[in-house]
Order: C-alpha cells, then structure tokens, then sequence
C-alpha cells in the first residue's frame, strides 16, 4: 500500500504543476484530497504497527503554525477580507501537508534521498516542454489549451515561476554528475538542460541563482573530497560546457537584452516601499493570509491602471498579511533548512529559492511551492546522516 500512496502523492503534485496556467482552488483541494488519501494509506499499512511514526519535527510545527494563523485571523476579526484569508488558509494547510507526507513516504528511511530521480526525470520532461513549447505553441499548453499569455514556459505561464522550480532540483543533478558513477552523464546532461531551459526563458534572477548553486555545489564538494579537486574541476568544467552550448542552442538573447534594460528593479522597489508601509500599520496582526491586493491599493506608491495581485517579494508580502508572526516562522523555517542544506550539498535549492522569493513570489505558485516543500522534506530527512561540509 505504501507505494501505491507514494504514486498518488507524486501523481497529484505533477498533475498540480502541469496545471499551473490555470490554477485555483479546485488545485488546493486536489493536493488535499491527495494527502489525505494517502496519509490514509499510511495509516492502514502494516509499517506504521511495526515501528512508531517519526516525531513532528520543528518544520512542521512552523508551517501548521502559519496556517493556523491564517484560521485565527479569519475567525477572530484580524483579516480585512475573510474568504481571502480562508483561502490561503487552505493554501498553507496543503503545502504544510505536502512537507509531512512526502517525509514519511519517500524519504524517512531513504538515506540517499533516490527518489529525488523522480522529480529530476520530471523536471527535465518539463524542460524540453519549455524549449520546443517556448517556439512552436503561441502561448498554448500542450499546443491545445489556450493559457491567455503570449508566452508560456512549459506548464509555467511565468519565466520566474519557471526558474525558481528548476532551482530545486538542479544541485541534485549537478552534485549526483560530480560522483564516480556510470550515470554521472546523465546526471551532466540533465543539469546542462535545465541550466539552458532557464537562460533560454530569459529569467534574470533565475540565470544569477542557477549559476550560484552550480559553483557552491562543486565548491562545497570539492571542500568535502580535496583529494578529488582535479576531476571535480574538470567534470565541473564539462557540465559548465555543455550548459553553455545547450544555452546557445535554446537561445539566449532575450536574456541578453533583459540584463541591459535600464533600472529594471524600479517596480519591485514602488512595492517593496508600499508594503513597508503596510507593515507598519499592521506589524503584529498583519493585514489577513491573501490580502495584500486587497489592500495594496490605499498604499501604493505605483499604480499604472492594472492589478497589482503580488507584491513581487515573497517576504514582504508575508510580512504585510501575517505581520511578525508569519515572518518570523518563515525566517526560522529557511534558519532550520540551511545547516541541513550544508550537510548534504544537493539540498541548497530551497536555500536558493528563498533568495529567489526576495525579488518574485515562488511560494505562492502551488505548482512550485509542492515542490519547495517536498525537496526540503528530502534535505530535512536525509541530512541526518550525512557530515557537514566544512
């Protein structure tokens, strides 16, 4: 029964990512109705008699925690806009199941975290998706389904959304090439696909944040292995080869003009100032889970006629609906994932994702938010055994 929750598990967060151009609610309550049928298949196997379930870890506290939160301002009158805040209420309480779930299914007694392949073969069927969709479908899913964009990355109708997906995943493809292992090619050649697929969707952040975990993980490698730096460097050298070629190939010119536009920060700045002053007029009770479009525009230094529906900063907005509470748990969430990070060198892509959240919004994606939370149920339950790397 265990691999048959396992396989439900996996199947519903794939169909929520291949569904992203069009999320909703009924995406929560696919996750939910997911989780709950195989937290029931849990419960019903045999393994749960044999041995006593792990204890709930600190994580997990913090993420009930913010959904808890959500449910106390909607009920006690601290939400501007109840049906928002019961919404993302919904929201936190799947992902927070998604974290609980994945560890105990995939990754409790998975010291090598192998099931990480699955997400890896996924994310690199959704690379070439994105490259050959980005040129041939006109903003069409699947060359079918009209998303309502231009262009469409993928099953991602956002470059950025896009990135910060492949930032979960790609230090496992680049620390698993860097091993003495027959398959250490594959692992080369995925890491150099994702590593094109972003270049070519032109995301500024999601290209600096991909180069970032490339050097950190063979640096962090090579401190772990000093008497294998030579054949990392040139297994290094090789990865980073075929990630250029690949990227010529994919096309990297819509990335070149991007980089050279001027002050293309400024927007992200007129929020980040509106949000600030969000928080001080709310610091404690925040402004409800949800509801920073509901209350942006009383505050808004930018307003060019259209919705602002995200402040394009994943921390100020939670700092604005959830005030301190929900700021600080995520500060000490990203606090307890770092050390656990460290120690197996292929976690750090919830890391990178957190910086990424700083200048976009990736939690607040379904899509992308299942996957930060079930790669980090791997660094959290796997990095027990493994030494820090110093």
């Amino acid at each position: 029964m265990i691999p048959l929750a396992r396989a439900l598990l996996f199947t519903s967060l794939a169909a929520v990512t291949l569904t992203t151009w069009g999320e909703g609610l009924w995406t929560i309550a696919l996750v939910l109705v997911a989780v709950l049928a195989a937290a029931a298949m849990l419960l019903l196997s045999r393994r749960p008699l044999r041995a006593p379930p792990p204890p709930v870890q600190a994580v997990e506290w913090l993420l009930l925690g913010v959904a808890a939160w959500g449910f106390v301002q909607a009920f006690t009158g601290l939400t501007v806009y109840r049906h928002q805040t019961l919404a993302a209420a919904a929201y936190w309480t799947a992902i927070a199941a998604v974290f609980w779930l994945s560890g105990r299914l995939f990754f409790s007694a998975d010291p090598q975290a192998g099931r990480l392949q699955w997400v890896l073969a996924f994310a690199c069927g959704v690379a070439l998706l994105c490259v050959v969709q980005r040129y041939t479908s006109q903003g069409k899913f699947l060359w079918t389904f009209d998303t309502g964009y231009l262009d469409i990355y993928g099953p991602f109708a956002s470059y950025m959304d896009y990135a910060a997906f492949v930032e979960l995943i790609f230090p496992w493809a680049v620390f698993r090439s860097l091993e003495r292992s027959p398959r250490r090619w594959f692992y080369a050649g995925a890491a150099a696909l994702l590593f094109a697929s972003v270049i070519m969707s032109a995301s500024r952040a999601g290209a600096a944040l991909l180069a970032g975990e490339f050097f950190a993980v063979l640096a962090l490698t090579m401190r772990k292995r000093p008497e294998e730096r030579r054949r990392l460097l040139a297994c290094g050298a090789l990865i980073a080869a075929a990630g250029a070629v690949l990227s010529f190939a994919a096309g990297w010119e819509r990335l070149w003009v991007r980089l050279h536009q001027d002050d293309p920060y400024a927007l992200r700045r007129n929020m980040a100032r509106s949000a600030l002053a969000m928080f001080r007029e709310r610091p404690w009770a925040g402004f409800g889970l949800g509801n920073f479009p509901v209350a942006y525009p009383a505050y808004a230094y930018y307003d060019d006629g259209t919705r602002v529906n995200h402040a394009h900063n994943d921390w100020a907005e939670w700092a604005v609906e959830g005030g301190l509470p929900l700021a600080a748990a995520m500060l000490a969430v990203l606090g307890l994932s770092i050390g656990p990070a460290l120690r197996t060198i292929w976690g750090l892509g919830p890391i990178f994702v957190w910086a990424h959240a700083l200048v976009d919004y990736p939690f607040r994606r379904l899509g992308v938010a299942v996957w930060i939370l079930f790669v980090l149920a791997a660094v959290v339950n796997t990095s027990r055994r493994a030494p820090v790397a110093r």
